[in-house]
């Protein structure tokens, strides 16, 4: 007989964990089932055997697969025939032979189904005790596999093309780079898996298992994410307090390759912090808002049936709580909670004041337990508390050595076990990054999710403020290197002639032209009956020249001044008005009477007054706030869509709501000041925009 070959023994325990994962899912399902049956049972029997039941009963009875036709036959047959009614005064002192049949049939037929039930939970529980014996042979295995595990098992090929839409981040879980031993005074433990929370919480001490060593675990985890993530659907946020960008180590030439989509920041103030955490807010709202709300149970599910696919994030959190103040913590926590079902996992690696000022124990519960634990507040802000930590899995270190939770298998009691992370070196980080970057497309290298990118493209206003500044962008360039274009065929051909990866038509190109003409950003030679205007020989202006190179003109204010027709045009005998005219209206006529209507208020849908007036204060005040030029044309952008919708007669609130959230991060690094260049008064004009926005109530 040949010799049985060996399974896998990391594969038979992920399959073990996984079925028991799902049988504990069952579990909880069949005994809050029947827990509700038992509940309702006495009252449906007396109901039954007084030919009364309710319609909620009989749902109730149907729901167990048992018939009630056969009762409600023969009871309605009673009623026709006057033996028996639905009033109580009226029904005789006994229900008859042939109903009396009917009634204890259906009566035996309830509590026949309320046994199976029964059974059902009781085999569901020997079924999880045969699991438990089978994780009792196989952890040992499992952990002496693990001792040798490398990353080659995600070199080349190892990127799973196939799991896109497969949601592999909302079930990522670093089981496979971890060696958990057994506590002697348990038989045994099972692996601490919860699938629905990603998140890992590292609490380094200050030797053994050191702030350097739960780095080096960070890149790992991180690389393993990488390692399993399908092409363009994976977004990086690295937040460092610690301002030593050596951390990246290996990733650092991968966040060089691909700064749009690996974003690693250092913190060095708590309202930067603040401002990067609120963004990364924003982003995950609206990723909820608009593929989630009450439509998919989380991000993989919405995958499964996108058209384009919204990618998931990483966030890595270095040395918290420093640059953090209650608030940030506050935000970071709810990251941590909320984030998952939108596809966020977090990396956080603590100062090592943080595991240091817990107390060395034995015993730990889940993460709201922790607010047991003597703590020293010595070393630490005065706001922080074991509370205050994000919701993950715990990896501690204490006596030099990090401890993980598992649960033993036998009851809800949690363990603090000793566990080991696999740490990889510059060349697996450096294979594995560039096999993931080698297939990636369009959408990764643009820092946007395959959704975003469609977005992108189908956006009519979007689309033409991206063609406007890349039509001046690639003038200026011509200029520069002392270029005389005769038309816009060379911009045709240029690398900025698109967006996302879709072209302009040259009917866009000429109407683009014509407009920057007609706006004075560029200078052109005479139209003439077969061309509009601006599309001979054109030249960038002055005034195009400080949109391209200083920013200092800002996009409202330049596509709203008046054109060169306008302009040349005289009026005479009109009024002179002086001082700010900011939404006035004027009229005047030479003839002697004038009527003026406000049609935008009048078209406000009712409830939405407010909103439209703080957004319609906002863009009239866009100039003063000191927004880059593509952050003002995006704030512009976001500002008009609200507009638009809030003049049909029902206004979708959750657009509105995404709108606004945009259009509230544009402004909040203005009135935080931490935007480069932002001066006093674009401070004060961004705060004062900021919060009429925040307190708008729809």
């Amino acid at each position: 007989m040949p010799q049985q070959q060996p399974r896998d023994p990391d594969l038979l325990l992920r399959d073990i964990v996984t079925r028991r994962v799902q049988l504990d899912l069952r579990r909880q399902e069949q005994e809050d089932l029947l827990q509700e049956l038992e509940e309702v049972e006495s009252n449906i029997l007396t109901e039954i055997e007084s030919c009364d039941i309710s319609h909620r009963s009989i749902d109730r009875i149907r729901s167990l697969g048992v018939s009630v036709e056969d009762f409600d036959d023969v009871l309605k047959a009673e009623i026709r025939d006057g033996q028996w009614s639905y009033v109580k005064a009226r029904r005789p002192a006994a229900p008859s032979a042939h109903l009396q049949l009917a009634v204890d049939k259906l009566r035996h037929a309830w509590i026949r189904s309320i046994e199976r039930e029964r059974l059902k939970t009781f085999a569901l529980a020997k079924e999880a005790q045969a699991l438990a014996e089978d994780l009792q042979s196989t952890l040992q295995c499992w952990n002496s596999d693990c001792s040798c595990r490398t990353f080659n098992d995600v070199e080349q090929g190892g990127v799973d093309q196939t799991s896109a839409n497969q949601g592999w981040l909302c079930n990522f879980q670093p089981r496979f780079l971890m060696e958990i031993q057994p506590l002697d005074e348990v038989d045994f433990v099972l692996p601490w898996q919860e699938s629905t929370n990603p998140n890992v919480i590292l609490l380094p001490e200050a030797s053994g298992f050191s702030i350097d060593w739960a780095i080096d675990a960070a890149r790992g985890l991180l690389l393993d994410a990488i390692a399993q993530s399908p092409p363009d659907l994976l977004l990086i946020n690295w937040i460092d307090t610690t301002a030593v960008f050596e951390n990246l180590a290996g990733f650092s030439e991968f966040a060089r390759k691909a700064p749009a989509f690996f974003r690693y920041q250092a913190m060095h103030t708590t309202a930067e912090m603040k401002r990067v955490l609120d963004a990364i807010w924003l982003e995950v709202e609206d990723v909820y808002d608009s593929c989630i709300s009450h439509n998919f149970r989380d991000l993989a599910d919405h995958n499964k049936f996108a058209t384009n696919a919204e990618a998931y994030r990483v966030l890595i959190v270095t040395g918290f709580p420093q640059r953090f103040d209650k608030r940030s913590a506050e935000i970071l926590a709810r990251l941590s909670r909320h984030g998952r079902r939108a596809g966020l996992s977090l990396i956080l690696v603590a100062d090592p004041v943080v595991a240091n000022s817990l107390a060395s124990i034995n015993r730990l519960g889940h993460i709201h337990e922790l607010q047991d634990i003597p703590v020293s507040i010595d070393s630490l802000p005065s706001w922080w508390g074991p509370d205050t930590l994000p919701s993950g899995r715990l990896i501690i270190g204490a006596n030099n050595r990090s401890y993980t939770p598992t649960l033993v298998a036998q009851g809800d009691v949690t363990y603090l076990t000793i566990c080991r992370l696999k740490h990889p070196d510059d060349d697996d980080i450096r294979r594995v990054s560039q096999n993931y970057l080698d297939q990636c497309g369009l959408p990764t290298q643009m820092g946007v999710s395959p959704r975003t990118l469609a977005k992108l493209r189908e956006d009519p206003v979007a689309r033409r403020s991206s063609l406007l500044r890349a039509m001046l962008h690639w003038l200026r360039h011509e200029t520069m290197y002392g270029g005389r274009p005769c038309d816009w065929e060379g911009f045709i051909g240029a690398r900025h002639s698109h967006l996302g990866g879709q072209s302009y038509s040259r009917g866009e190109i000429l109407h683009g032209a014509e407009y920057l003409y007609d706006k004075d950003f560029i200078e052109a030679a005479p139209e003439s009956n077969d061309l509009p205007a601006g599309t001979s020989w054109p030249r960038i202006s002055s005034k195009g020249v400080d949109m391209v190179d200083g920013g200092s003109v800002q996009d409202r204010d330049d596509f709203s001044t008046a054109s060169r027709r306008v302009k040349n045009e005289t009026n005479f005998s009109g009024p002179v008005i002086m001082g700010d005219s900011h939404n006035s209206h004027f009229a005047w006529s030479q003839s002697g009477s004038v009527s003026q209507a406000n049609p935008t208020s009048s078209q406000v849908a009712p409830g939405f007054e407010e909103v439209a007036n703080a957004v319609n204060q906002t863009l009239a005040n866009l100039s003063q706030i000191g927004l880059a030029p593509d952050d003002a044309n995006d704030a512009e952008a976001s500002a008009h869509e609200i507009l638009v919708e809030v003049e049909k007669e029902a206004p979708d609130r959750g657009r509105i709501r995404r709108a606004l959230a945009a259009l509230r991060g544009l402004i909040m690094p203005i009135a935080n000041q931490a935007a480069l260049g932002a001066g006093e008064g674009a401070h004060d004009a961004a705060k004062a925009a900021l919060d009429h926005l925040q307190g708008l109530v729809f």
